[in-house]
């Protein structure tokens, strides 16, 4: 089946919101290569601050659909998806539906004992973006709203 015909049979709020996390990553993937990150983290909410470990059931189900559009949209995207870019464009499709979430920027060592980098996307308890996490990372930074 064409990734159009897929397309198509998607509901029409599965299809925009598809649409809306792909547009998502072209603006992150750009503000990413464009600007300084201290521009960028601005947006994403205040340093280390954390949102609630609990949300609502009816978020966790948005949070879920989320998720999966982040994931499809950055595999067809046509540059190479990181866990940069898919945290920090879930977030603002979480944040546009007045879903709280907190975005971890994390280091770890890799099996050749190399310093990596990981991003990941948490609303509640849940990972929506940048998991599941397949090692331990130490977080360096957590950019959260504030509760209002």
């Amino acid at each position: 089946m064409t990734r159009l015909r897929k397309f198509l049979k998607l509901s029409t709020s599965d299809r925009r919101l598809l649409v809306e996390t792909a547009l998502f990553h072209g603006m992150v993937r750009f503000a990413l290569l464009a600007l300084p990150f201290r521009w960028i983290a601005s947006i994403l909410g205040k340093n280390t601050e954390e949102t609630p470990g609990t949300v609502n059931r009816g978020h966790e189900e948005v949070a879920e659909r989320v998720s999966w559009a982040v994931h499809v949209a950055g595999r067809l995207a046509p540059w190479k998806s990181t866990c940069l870019t898919e945290t920090i464009a879930a977030k603002l499709a979480l944040r546009r539906r007045g879903i709280t979430s907190t975005l971890y920027l994390g280091a770890g060592r890799d099996e050749n004992q190399k310093i990596c980098y990981h991003a990941w996307l948490k609303s509640g308890d849940n990972i929506v973006a940048g998991g599941p996490l397949d090692k331990s990372y130490i977080v360096v930074a957590a950019f959260a709203e504030q509760e209002k």
